[in-house]
């Protein structure tokens, strides 16, 4: 109970901080382009909503395909489609590519479309 106790207050402290640096910073990521890999699903997917919310332009990357690795599940490019769908009702320009950010060429395509738009 005390370490749920500690945690509690810890995100607690950490809401209280964010709002306040929200505050003090103002809305200075509007505009900005975020380029995110792995956008379509988990942790990804809930990068890109988030600064979309704030107004930043997203580039969202993703295999978008099974792989013999890892083993849970990825992302897909209905996944990839339905991100475009939310964060553009969050007032966002999305982008997205299927990509994998191992592949130079691919990345340097996704960055040479990007420039383009």
């Amino acid at each position: 109970q005390r370490m749920f106790s500690t945690m509690l207050f810890e995100f607690r402290s950490m809401s209280i901080l964010c709002r306040i640096k929200r505050k003090l910073m103002g809305n200075n990521l509007k505009g900005k382009v975020a380029f995110i890999t792995g956008a379509a699903h988990g942790q990804g997917r809930a990068t890109a909503l988030a600064l979309a919310s704030e107004g930043v332009r997203i580039v969202a990357l993703d295999v978008a395909k099974p792989l013999d690795y890892p083993a849970y599940t990825l992302g897909s490019a209905d996944d990839l489609q339905t991100l475009k769908v939310e964060c553009e009702k969050r007032g966002s320009l999305t982008l997205t590519f299927a990509a994998d950010v191992r592949d130079a060429k691919a990345v340097s395509h996704v960055v040479a479309e990007v420039i383009k738009t």
